[in-house]
């Protein structure tokens, strides 16, 4: 039976990100909102605890997913109908019910991994939460997977919402009146976990059943999966492990303060997160169109305009955005934002010039642009963090995702060309970050003056693309004045 193409429009795709980009930003202004709430309550040492441990299992999820989340996308298109999709659904499914068994072992291990990272056993409970929350996530992955590719997105987007305010309520209950401590956010994520694979079963409308793991389509899935399987290990290096080498070499405050940093990062996560999941059901179900390579680049100008805009405000006003938000002990955090900031859109900008290798499936291009990038972030990390601690982790941070961005473009470009307008994407990426470098000391009136610039600047590189965002508001106003 043939099925309709759920993700191939470009008005499905504005239409899933719009809906998603609103439940994210309740969820994710509601967290932001909480931070002074975190850094009153909780001590940078304790904080820097919670992510040391999270930052681990966020290590351990991917690599036991294997790449079959981006098998799941690769490969639910390459047939239309529901016999197919259902085949690769629970071929997902049961590979990871098996694959989840290795968690066992590791809580039993658990001990020796509170050891590994504080010297101390006296966070193996911490630990074992955490780890079971890992499996959790492996279980409910491929019915969250199913929804977006249906392009289900008011229901995905209900499940977001839903289980991020039960992780918000969870938080306040845990951090403020039950004073849990490190363990709060780590108890929270194992409860939201559960509560998300109940939802996200029920709401995926999808069968599930052992007959229909198909094994011919495991071996292909798993030809495709495997060399992303390192690229878990090199993108952990690339984005996480400046973590614990500022913690052997600083201390857990210093971690507490970087994670705070982090947090702030989650304002532009509601764009690029909205987008992405909407884009790669578009992106995957139109490839083989004609006017598809244009509107791949017409989204990157799109995408990248409004996202350095959102870069641009806070690396400039980080220090007043910090002060507002955090306590004294935290204040550091705002020198590393431009660094954290423009390291993410460069993160979104190659997750979108990129696509071309997944369209030809030539994973192994991924492994070796991150590769480059991880090993120089990791010696810079060790030759500059023990002088430099903060500054030199999040100044690493973005250099290594520069360096994979533009290998992926190149690499991409050779199997999938797409005429995209890298120039001015890299002429403005570089000259506002380095100008939010060397302007964050000053005092706001330099600060504002500069920002003027910068958005002058953009404007001018991007006409077209500001042009259409003013005639759509001009559009909304009307209609909203005609109701």
């Amino acid at each position: 039976m043939k099925m309709e193409n759920k993700g191939g429009t470009i008005e499905q795709l504005v239409s899933g990100s719009i809906v998603l980009t609103l439940s994210n930003l309740v969820i994710k202004a509601a967290n932001f909102f909480l931070l002074p709430l975190y850094t009153r309550y909780l001590t940078s040492s304790e904080l820097g605890i919670s992510d040391l441990i999270s930052n681990f299992t966020a290590f351990i999820l991917p690599l036991l997913i294997w790449g079959f989340d981006s098998a799941f996308s690769a490969f639910y298109y390459d047939e239309d109908s529901d016999e197919y999709r259902k085949k690769v659904f629970n071929t997902v499914f049961f590979s990871m019910i098996k694959s989840s068994c290795i968690i066992l072992m590791l809580i039993w291990m658990a001990p020796y991994i509170s050891f590994l990272l504080f010297k101390t056993d006296k966070y193996k409970i911490a630990i074992m939460i955490s780890l079971a929350s890992v499996a959790i996530s492996m279980w409910s992955m491929p019915f969250s997977l199913n929804l977006r590719m249906k392009n289900l997105m008011k229901r995905y987007s209900a499940v977001l919402v839903l289980s991020s305010m039960s992780m918000l309520s969870l938080n306040i209950l845990f951090v403020v009146f039950l004073e849990f401590g490190y363990v709060s956010l780590i108890f929270s994520t194992f409860l939201v976990n559960m509560l998300q694979i109940v939802l996200f079963w029920r709401l995926s409308d999808v069968h599930v059943g052992y007959r229909y793991l198909d094994k011919a389509l495991l071996y292909k899935m798993v030809k495709y999966a495997t060399p992303l399987v390192p690229l878990t290990v090199l993108n952990w290096l690339l984005s996480l492990s400046d973590r614990y080498i500022l913690n052997y070499m600083h201390g857990q405050e210093v971690v507490g303060i970087y994670g705070i940093a982090s947090r702030f990062v989650s304002i532009l996560n509601i764009v690029t997160n909205s987008l992405f999941i909407s884009y790669t059901t578009f992106a995957f179900a139109n490839k083989s169109n004609e006017n598809a390579k244009e509107l791949y680049s017409r989204i990157l100008d799109a995408v990248y305009f409004l996202i350095v805009i959102m870069a641009w405000v806070v690396s400039i006003f980080g220090k007043e955005i910090v002060y507002l938000m955090t306590s004294e002990e935290y204040m550091e955090a705002y020198t590393i934002l431009p660094s954290l900031f423009f390291g993410q859109l460069c993160y979104a900008v190659n997750t979108i010039v990129g696509y071309g290798i997944g369209f030809a499936k030539k994973t192994e291009f991924f492994l070796f642009s991150t590769g480059i990038g991880a090993i120089v972030n990791v010696i810079l990390n060790c030759m500059l963090i023990p002088n430099w601690g903060l500054q030199a982790a999040a100044a690493t941070t973005f250099a290594g995702y520069f360096i994979v961005m533009m290998s992926n473009y190149c690499f991409a470009q050779k199997v999938y060309p797409c005429a995209f307008r890298i120039k001015k994407i890299l002429l403005t990426l570089l000259g506002l970050y380095f100008l939010s470098i060397a302007v964050m000391h000053c005092i706001i009136l330099v600060r504002m003056i500069i920002f003027g610039f910068g958005i002058v600047l953009l404007i001018f590189f991007y006409q077209d693309i500001a042009g259409n965002i003013f005639h759509i508001m001009i559009k909304r106003i009307n209609l909203i004045k005609r109701r």
